[in-house]
């Protein structure tokens, strides 16, 4: 994957010119530096492979280790990036995409979501509007591209959170897991 080739290289760059360096200043190099390359278009080319997301998570894993200057086995990466306080990349993609399609939804975004729209029935039942078909595929490929992978996310978000006023908002009271 040329993504994390990319990061790999980057991060190598950091530990080269940022060795002597606080705590501090190797994370924020991380953040500034690497982790923009790992999250260029995240929402467009998400991986869906278990290997595809290993491969990314292990530059996080690496800065980690980086940051703290502990590169032993007996020490937990995921403790160290917990200590940092980062949210795993896959959590960050799956941000991505629904900040996407929140503003698709709330029309500040040129996406539409008209034909995903599910149709409204006149019965007593009030119809959620935020509601949208579930996408029925038969590639992987499809499965896991953007909207279907997004309208299923979307659907798992409780009304108080898709409602938000603001994107921002909207951000802040999105779950880590999922």
């Amino acid at each position: 994957m040329n993504i994390s080739s990319k990061a790999n290289r980057t991060l190598g760059f950091v530990r080269r010119n940022c060795y002597f360096c606080t705590k501090d200043a190797k994370a924020t190099a991380y953040t500034a530096l690497v982790r923009p390359v790992l999250e260029y278009a995240a929402a467009a080319w998400d991986p869906y492979t278990k290997s595809d997301i290993n491969r990314l998570e292990m530059v996080q894993r690496r800065a980690a280790r980086f940051v703290f200057r502990d590169y032993r086995q007996t020490t937990s990466a995921t403790a160290l990036i917990n200590q940092l306080g980062w949210t795993t990349l896959a959590d960050r993609r799956r941000h991505s995409r629904l900040a996407i399609f929140y503003r698709a939804y709330n029309h500040s975004s040129a996406i539409t979501l008209d034909c995903l729209q599910r149709p409204t029935r006149s019965t007593r039942q009030t119809s959620d509007i935020s509601s949208f078909i579930n996408i029925s595929t038969r590639t992987d490929a499809y499965k896991y591209s953007f909207f279907p992978r997004t309208v299923l996310d979307w659907g798992l978000l409780p009304p108080e959170v898709r409602t938000k006023p603001s994107v921002d908002l909207f951000k802040d009271s999105l779950p880590t897991c999922c």
